[in-house]
């Protein structure tokens, strides 16, 4: 099942964050799935997308215009491109939906390692539904969920839930 299943939801989830932009656009394509990703597409002027997005934007395109050899060609010079953790995760998931597995959980391995744990989504996204049951997969979530509650921990530790106004030992996670 897709997190996001329609453009509508799109839409509300942009309007509702108050978000837009080609970088939004990129995220809910990722996240949504191909088809998603041909509607947030279809209205986006790729000249006016900024220079440091613009590789990102146009390997998402890629996954879902071009033949898969080229998108993952593609991706693998959108990965080259960057060092952000979460816009390597996103990029892996590309490679992960295109069937390149094994080097898509090495980036996402890799995204992980370097402090972006988006456990929710590897929980919970169609994309991982082919490998849940993988060892390699396992470690990644397993690690992923590691670290989101040893950031939990300082963070409610340090005053966090306080800082924002939460009330004290507000836990967005189980542990």
């Amino acid at each position: 099942m897709h997190l996001i299943e329609r453009l509508e939801d799109v839409e509300k989830i942009a309007a509702r964050c108050r978000i837009s932009g080609p970088d939004v656009r990129f995220a809910l394509g990722t996240l949504g799935g191909p088809a998603i990703a041909r509607e947030v597409l279809r209205d986006l002027e790729v000249t006016q997308v900024p220079p440091a997005l613009r590789s990102t934007v146009e390997a998402l395109a890629a996954s879902v215009f071009q033949p898969v050899d080229e998108a993952i060609r593609q991706i693998e010079h959108a990965i080259s491109a960057h060092v952000d953790p979460e816009a390597l995760f996103m990029l892996a998931m590309l490679l992960v939906r295109l069937g390149a597995v094994p080097r898509g959980l090495e980036v996402i391995g890799r995204a992980v390692g370097a402090g972006y744990t988006p456990v929710s989504t590897l929980a919970r996204n169609y994309v991982f539904d082919p490998v849940r049951g993988d060892a390699p997969f396992a470690a990644i979530e397993a690690e992923a969920r590691r670290r989101m509650l040893a950031a939990s921990a300082v963070f409610e530790r340090e005053g966090g839930p306080a800082l924002l106004g939460m009330p004290p030992a507000t836990r967005l996670y189980p542990v």
